[in-house]
């Protein structure tokens, strides 16, 4: 290690010095507190600066009287962006940040003084909000400041207890906008998907290219993979030559890294708007899975193995890195053109369904296990769910539709009159 000379700062609020550590210079700022000197590093002067106010906003919170007189928005900010954001994934802090300034800055709640924290006014906000919003985001309010005030609690010693406590979570009984059922397709539409996604143009049906070409392409190969192995749209689209591998024979695909959409921010953690003032994203790989058992390997079936057949004799010069999925342009689908050309496949085959999202497709996997009566344990780990329980609660419904199915059949009657009677 090695240090440079220093300069000294010229309105006397610290002094600058240059460190060289293991072959990287860092700028250090240096200043007092109370007679004890503080260092604040950075690869830049800015980001040593920027650690310094950091340092002194905290300071000025730790103030019992600042503290107490603060509103509880501002309060969640500073627990946000300084304390919160980078212990977690970027797109788990996009989620938080999201929850904050949709349901928290500028409501009633937002304003109340955090050394008059009024618990009741905090429930009664809940349960406004389950009048009109779904379960999953009630809870993820409650879930913000819960976490908020443990961190006021166990760091910073604000309150004995959490006021959080005091609070309810609110239920499912209680919430009016309940859960849409989700879409799936049956044994007869998946076929008539995979039928209408190897459709070539013809003279009369020419949709997109020039005749005997594919009308559908990467798009289309996306989804079927998804259909094919029930996997989510962000695990199908990360997908790398790679991650198929063979195993006795038999080919297995790896499920271990997803791509995600996360906000751009600025060195602040404040998301950088574009010209429209709307927020900007990029794509990252990321190997940060739903759960452990979401990194899995899964065996091809034959359409699927296939499928992977043909993608890679179609790039003979692919690289083990190269992305499976990628558009004439080289780039990776947009999940909102997937989607669409799914909506178009489902309409021009015909198929009962004709409006579903991606995740339909592996939601249509799984249903075609269950109704073939292979074992939910299976078919938990080929989701990547965390637990079996998870995937009794996704497909509870259509469990509950084989418990009725399997007692009819145990009443002596046939095959035939028991479905008879459970579709009555």
């Amino acid at each position: 290690m090695t240090t440079t000379k220093r300069r000294k700062n010229a309105n006397g609020d610290g002094s600058w010095s240059i460190k060289n550590i293991k072959g990287t210079e860092y700028h250090v700022f240096k200043k007092y507190y109370n007679g004890k000197r503080k260092d604040f590093y950075g690869k830049t002067k800015a980001e040593a600066k920027k650690k310094c106010k950091t340092y002194e906003e905290s300071l000025v919170i730790s103030d019992e009287k600042v503290f107490k007189r603060m509103h509880l928005e501002d309060y969640m900010e500073f627990w946000l962006y300084e304390k919160f954001r980078g212990a977690v994934s970027p797109r788990t802090f996009d989620d938080k940040e999201l929850i904050m300034n949709s349901h928290i800055i500028g409501t009633p709640v937002g304003h109340m003084q955090m050394g008059t924290i009024d618990t009741e006014l905090i429930q009664e906000m809940l349960y406004e909000k389950a009048e009109t919003y779904s379960l999953s985001t009630c809870q993820k309010i409650y879930f913000i400041l819960n976490q908020m005030f443990t961190y006021a609690v166990r760091k910073e010693g604000r309150y004995r207890s959490n006021p959080m406590e005091k609070v309810d979570n609110v239920t499912k009984k209680r919430v009016k906008q309940k859960p849409k059922d989700e879409l799936f397709l049956e044994e007869a539409d998946m076929r008539k998907l995979v039928a209408e996604a190897t459709r070539l143009n013809e003279v009369g049906h020419q949709i997109n290219g020039e005749i005997g070409t594919p009308v559908y392409g990467v798009n289309a190969d996306l989804i079927l993979m998804l259909l094919y192995t029930g996997a989510r749209s962000e695990e199908g689209l990360a997908l790398q030559f790679k991650d198929f591998v063979e195993i006795d024979g038999k080919v297995f695909v790896h499920f271990q890294h997803v791509i995600k959409d996360i906000v751009l921010r600025d060195e602040d953690g404040k998301p950088i708007l574009n010209e429209k003032g709307q927020k900007t994203y990029k794509r990252i790989d990321s190997t940060e899975m739903k759960s452990e058992e979401s990194n899995r390997y899964v065996p091809l079936n034959k359409k699927a193995t296939a499928l992977f057949n043909r993608i890679k004799d179609t790039r003979p010069n692919h690289k083990p890195n190269d992305y499976l999925f990628v558009t004439e342009n080289g780039t990776l689908p947009e999940t909102k053109n997937v989607r669409r050309t799914l909506k178009n496949m489902l309409i021009r085959a015909k198929c009962d369904v004709t409006d579903m999202g991606l995740h339909g497709l592996r939601r249509s996997f799984a249903t075609d296990l269950i109704n073939k009566d292979v074992q939910l344990v299976v078919i938990s780990e080929l989701l990547g769910h965390a637990n079996v329980i998870v995937t009794q609660k996704q497909y509870a419904k259509i469990l509950k539709f084989k418990k009725v199915q399997a007692m009819e059949l145990a009443s002596f009657a046939t095959i035939d009159e028991a479905l008879n009677e459970v579709e009555e």
